[in-house]
């Protein structure tokens, strides 16, 4: 997974080869950091439970950066 705040996360994923599917932008700050790190857990939990992980990963993260900074929203 590939997380950026203050980037086009998507974007910036892409560049470095990862999927677009993997990434999301956050809001930097604490309740941002709090839902990162919720969605990073969720992913490695799926993971080690399923083998892989879906687009599901990032719906905290999406949810809140539309919230908060819908200029940032993931655009895939």
């Amino acid at each position: 997974v590939f997380i950026g705040a203050n980037i086009d996360a998507i974007a910036t994923a892409r560049s470095y080869g990862i999927s677009p599917a993997m990434a999301a932008p956050y809001v930097a700050d604490g309740a941002g950091s709090a839902v990162a790190y919720e969605a990073v857990a969720a992913a490695v939990s799926t993971k080690r439970r399923t083998g892989s992980v879906g687009r599901a990963w990032a719906a905290g993260l999406d949810s809140d950066v539309a919230a908060r900074r819908p200029e940032r929203a993931a655009r895939r």
